[in-house]
Formats: C-alpha cells, sequence, structure tokens
C-alpha cells in the first residue's frame, strides 16, 4: 500500500514535520499487540502496561499468522475420509434412510486426522417425529452463517428469536423440525452471501429432502415447520424455482391454519419469560406467512390465502422486547387500519415509531385489500349498488394509502444516504398499490361527474407516483443487494408493466422503465424474480443460473 503526502512549505520556507513512519513490524510488546495500541517499547515495561497495571511481556520473534502451510488440505482430506467411512456404514446397514452429505472438493488422499467434521444428518432405524430430538453435530461454518442469517434474513424475516436459537442450536439432540429449520435458514444465509454461496446448492436440497421426508412420515405439527417451508419458499422464488416456491408457501399457509395461528389472541395470554418468547416467535411467523401471501398474489393476481377477517392474532411487538423477552400487549390488525373502513383516521395508523415489520404487515394489507377491489369490482361492474360500495371503498383505501406514503417517504428521506432496505422495498409496494387502484378506476365507468373528478386526481397521482419511483429506483444502487427484501422486483415488475400501458400520455412512464429496467438488470445476478421479470417485460437478459 502506497501513501501520497503533499509537502507544501511554510509561511518561513520550511518544510513541515515529516509524518511519523509506521511502528516497526513486531516490536510492540504482547499486550499493546492484543490491545491494537502504539507500543514504546520501553524497559523493564512499556508506558501503556505501566499505566494498565499489567506485565510487559516482549517476544524476539512473532509467529506467523494464519493457518499452516497445507492445513486447509489436510482437513479436506480428513472431511474426505470421515464422508467415505460413513457412507460405507450406510451402504452396510439396513432399514436406515439415506441422507445427503455435505461434499468438498479434497484430493484423492485419505489420510486420517482429527475430527473435524461437516454437517451429517443420519436417520434412526427407528423413524423420529418432528418432536424426537435426533444426534447431530454442527458442521465449522455454521458460527458465521448463523450471523449472516441475523444480519441479512431476519431484517425483512423476524421470525425467530436470537438468543432462543443460539441456545437450541448447539445442543446436540434437536428435534427434526429444528434441524429442518436450521438448514432452510442455512440455506437463505448462504443465498445473500458471496461467501458461502458454494453451500447453498446442499443445504436446500438437504433441507427440502428433511421437510418432504417430515411431511410424509410424521403428522405432527410444531412451528419450526411452517417457518422451515416459509424460508424456504423465499430462497425458491430467488433461485428460478418460482412455482415450486408458491408450492412450499402453500404448505405453509396450510399449516397456518390448522395450527389456528390466525387466532393465537383470542384468550388472554399467561407464562413466564419463555413462553412470551414462544407465542412472540409464533406471531411473526404468522404474520411472515400473511405478508408473502398478499405479494406474492399481487404479482400473480391470485386469490388471497389468509382471510383477513378471521385474523385474531395481535400484531409483533418492537424488536427490542422480542429480543430481550419483555412483554408488551399490542393491538390487533383491524384497530391500526380502521381507517380503511371509516373515514376517520386512526392515530396508530401514523405512528412514526412503528417497527418496519409492522409496517410491511400495512402495507401487505393494503396491497390485498387493492387486488381485492380490482378481483371483486371488475368482474361485478354491471351492478349499481356493487359500483357505489367500490367508490366508498376505493376512496377510504386511497386516503389511508396516501397517509402511509408521506410516513415512509419521510422516514426514506431522514436516511437517504443509507437507506434501509426494507423500508426501500415498502415504499415501493406503497406506490404500486397507487398503479393498482388507478388500473382498476380505468376498467369501471362509474359515469358521474364525481367519478370523472376521481379519474383525473387519480391520473395526477399516478404521475406523482412516477416521479418519486424515479428517485426510489436510483436510490436502489445504495444497497448492498444481498441486503434487499426478496420481494424488490414484484414492485418494480408491476409498477413497469402499468408505465408500459400509459406510456404513450407522457414521457415520464417511459423515462421510469427505463430506471426499473436498470435497477431489476442490477438486481438479475442475485435474485431470479428479477431475471423473470426483465423477460415478462420483453427483455433479453443473460441466463445467470441462481441457484441449483
Amino acid at each position: 500500500m502506497s501513501f501520497a503526502f503533499d509537502y507544501q512549505t511554510t509561511a518561513d520556507g520550511a518544510a513541515p514535520e515529516q509524518p511519523r513512519p509506521r511502528q516497526q513490524q513486531g516490536s510492540a510488546c504482547e499486550s499493546c499487540r492484543r490491545k491494537k495500541l502504539r507500543c514504546d517499547r520501553g524497559q523493564p515495561s512499556c508506558m501503556a502496561c505501566v499505566s494498565a497495571g499489567v506485565p510487559c511481556v516482549m517476544r524476539s520473534s512473532c509467529p506467523p499468522r494464519g493457518p499452516k502451510k497445507g492445513h486447509l488440505k489436510e482437513l479436506r482430506n480428513q472431511i474426505l475420509a470421515l464422508e467415505t467411512r460413513l457412507n460405507e456404514q450406510e451402504l452396510g446397514a439396513t432399514n436406515q434412510r439415506p441422507r445427503s452429505r455435505r461434499r468438498t472438493n479434497s484430493s484423492n488422499s485419505e489420510e486420517d486426522g482429527n475430527n473435524e467434521r461437516i454437517q451429517v444428518t443420519q436417520a434412526s432405524p427407528v423413524q423420529a417425529g418432528a418432536l424426537t430430538p435426533v444426534s447431530i453435530e454442527l458442521p465449522p461454518w455454521s458460527a458465521p452463517i448463523d450471523q449472516l442469517y441475523f444480519d441479512r434474513v431476519h431484517n425483512f424475516a423476524p421470525m425467530i428469536q436470537r438468543f432462543r436459537y443460539l441456545s437450541w442450536s448447539k445442543q446436540p439432540n434437536k428435534t427434526r423440525g429444528k434441524i429442518c429449520l436450521q438448514y432452510a435458514m442455512w440455506t437463505l444465509a448462504a443465498a445473500l452471501s458471496s461467501q458461502f454461496q458454494f453451500l447453498r446448492g446442499e443445504l436446500y436440497t438437504e433441507a427440502r429432502q428433511s421437510l418432504d421426508a417430515l411431511e410424509m412420515e410424521d403428522q405432527e405439527m410444531c412451528i419450526e415447520r411452517v417457518q422451515a417451508w416459509l424460508l424456504l419458499s423465499l430462497y425458491e422464488f430467488m433461485s428460478d424455482f418460482y412455482q415450486r416456491g408458491l408450492v412450499s408457501v402453500g404448505r405453509a399457509f396450510r399449516l397456518v391454519q390448522l395450527m389456528r395461528l390466525h387466532e393465537i389472541d383470542i384468550l388472554p395470554i399467561t407464562g413466564g419469560q419463555g413462553d412470551l418468547i414462544d407465542i412472540e416467535s409464533t406471531r411473526r411467523t404468522f404474520w411472515m406467512a400473511y405478508t408473502i401471501d398478499r405479494f406474492t398474489s399481487a404479482q400473480d393476481n391470485l386469490s388471497l390465502a389468509i382471510n383477513e377477517k378471521q385474523i385474531r392474532t395481535r400484531l409483533p411487538a418492537p424488536h427490542s422486547q422480542f429480543m430481550s423477552g419483555r412483554p408488551a400487549t399490542m393491538c390487533f390488525l383491524s384497530e391500526v387500519i380502521a381507517g380503511i373502513d371509516s373515514e376517520e383516521p386512526n392515530n396508530s395508523a401514523t405512528d412514526l415509531t412503528m417497527c418496519p415489520f409492522t409496517q410491511s404487515i400495512i402495507v401487505a394489507t393494503m396491497c390485498g385489500r387493492a387486488l381485492g377491489l380490482k378481483q371483486r369490482f371488475v368482474s361485478q361492474q354491471a351492478y349499481q349498488d356493487v359500483i357505489t360500495e367500490f367508490y366508498l371503498r376505493h376512496q377510504t383505501l386511497n386516503n389511508f394509502l396516501s397517509s402511509r406514503i408521506k410516513i415512509l417517504s419521510m422516514q426514506i428521506s431522514s436516511n437517504s444516504e443509507h437507506p434501509d432496505a426494507l423500508l426501500l422495498f415498502l415504499t415501493l409496494a406503497a406506490y404500486m398499490i397507487v398503479f393498482m387502484l388507478y388500473e382498476t378506476i380505468e376498467t369501471i365507468p362509474l359515469g358521474t361527474e364525481e367519478s370523472h373528478t376521481l379519474l383525473l386526481g387519480h391520473k395526477q397521482r399516478s404521475l406523482d407516483a412516477v416521479h418519486e419511483l424515479e428517485l426510489l429506483t436510483s436510490m436502489l444502487t445504495q444497497v448492498n443487494h444481498f441486503q434487499m427484501h426478496p420481494f424488490t422486483p414484484i414492485p418494480l415488475l408491476l409498477s413497469a408493466r402499468y408505465c408500459l400501458a400509459h406510456v404513450g400520455s407522457n414521457d415520464a412512464y417511459s423515462n421510469l422503465v427505463i430506471s426499473i429496467t436498470r435497477a431489476l438488470e442490477g438486481l438479475a445476478t442475485v435474485n431470479s424474480l428479477a431475471q423473470n421479470s426483465l423477460r415478462a417485460l420483453g427483455i433479453n437478459v443473460p441466463n445467470f443460473r441462481v441457484g441449483l
């Protein structure tokens, strides 16, 4: 590394003092080296050690950093030898279901060594249920990939309490449901990391096979199964397995209904801190399924799987209270979005302190309601009473949406240099809903002066939304693509479709299509939803194989 210095003369012509050179490598005492302090190398003790009151130890030589030469190759050979032994044992065993192994590149040598093992999940001769403990050993990369999960995945899928997970994940005996969840977590974390991309395919295979086996062999239901299917479906949506992702998330929806997660809070909750954490995690699992249902249905114009009117589960507690296990009684969704069902605005709906996950639930609710308006009233527009009801519902939803957009825009603009990936996605989705409402208005012949005024008002709102989306799409370049919400391409695609249908009316529409195309091209290397969106817009893209 080189450094450039500007040696300007002072007023009297003298050169300024030369910069101090770096301390000679390896000359610091052990205490200063450990604390990364500059050591004056005083004898018998440096000043830093005198001040700290610790012995000053100097080494004449410093051991080289990093693993010894050939150490990694030796570990790979040990892994291959262990895997070979396990395969031989399985071939000779009976009544035992085969499992997939972790594979690594190695030479043909089979040297024995320390028992540094990779992850191997062995089936018991007696079929184990979802709640029956199974003994496995953690792979050496489990700690960093767990950290990646909570750094990147937890932001948009905050279902799992970190400390609770870390406590059971290190136990040698885990239930099969928890093993499935752990593999699903690792799969999605590896997909959102350049460091662990090479693991994602085999992790996905293990997670998928484990979940499928659990579905076939066991009827016990546990929350970990729901969480695993949700996370695995997100991976499939991102990895060019979109149809498979819809099937996987459909399994999660059915488990949600069978376990009645939509009515957790019908009865008052009692219990200790552990119970509160588990209940809150279950709540968040339900709401995660709810948001996935709304956004995927909007993309494909599908019927909603979860009925909003049947929900008796409270909104998630703030993140800090979830992490600490402190009790928090939250309101119901119906109380927050009361403004959609009446002309009276609700104060809680404009709460700037609302956590991002709760905001995602509200935006997803507006998306589901806009989709419901489109599906119901387009098919029944011949009936005058239906059109009148549509006008009232449309107006209240539009007013509520406007208030949410103001709040989201304020939060985005307050940190425009380092935008939050989840808030950016939610703001994009909110403007997508503006277009959804306008498209529905255009298809329904209301035929009155009031409806004509409404149409003109929405036309102007859509133009305003186009200009705002130009700014938002440019902000996408400031966010690490691995930290993006997996569904970010959905509002981009639907907004681009709307603009293409109106491209002749204003140049702003065609300009936004260009900006969205660039944003999707940037996401295409890490998210197959972006690739598929570009193809849906008629744009040829390289066939990046994201996933297996």
